[in-house]
């Protein structure tokens, strides 16, 4: 740190000469010694305070571009997270829709089989009443007893 500060200080002394120099004034010693320190002294705070500045905007700075640098990396970490999850989630959604058409083609399979075994009973039913009034209706008589239906009298 204490070269960057000779270096700021010989380079600001110089602008400062030079510019004395464009103006047409040359740079003049002090008379005094004393005069001449006490005044370098004020310089050297001045620009070590000019420098502190500097390098505390040049700190800034950096700090600022590297917290720029690291939420850009998080951003685009949390993007490809964030892709991930979708990623996921859609292989489970598809994975569910599968298993639910699987079920639901399961129950509608039990459903057709239940369906065509009531209609073989209700037929195999239709089928044996229909047989047993033909039977009635051939033998005449009735089972309690009673006349048939065809031995009337008219």
């Amino acid at each position: 740190m204490e070269k960057a500060c000779k270096w700021l200080r010989s380079l600001l002394t110089r602008k400062k000469e030079k510019d004395k120099e464009r103006n047409g004034s040359k740079p003049t010693a002090s008379p005094t010694a004393t005069s001449k320190d006490s005044q370098s002294s004020e310089v050297d705070k001045r620009l070590h305070a000019m420098a502190m500045k500097i390098e505390d905007n040049a700190a800034i700075k950096i700090q600022a571009a590297f917290r720029t640098y690291l939420a850009r990396k998080a951003l685009c970490a949390l993007k490809g997270l964030v892709k991930l999850q979708t990623m996921v989630r859609r292989h489970m959604v598809r994975q569910q829709a599968a298993t639910t058409l699987r079920c639901m083609q399961a129950l509608t399979t039990a459903q057709a089989g239940v369906r065509a075994q009531r209609t073989r009973m209700l037929e195999e039913a239709q089928g044996t009443s229909q047989s047993s009034k033909t039977v009635e209706m051939d033998s005449g008589e009735g089972c309690s007893g009673r006349t048939s239906r065809r031995s009337s009298t008219l």
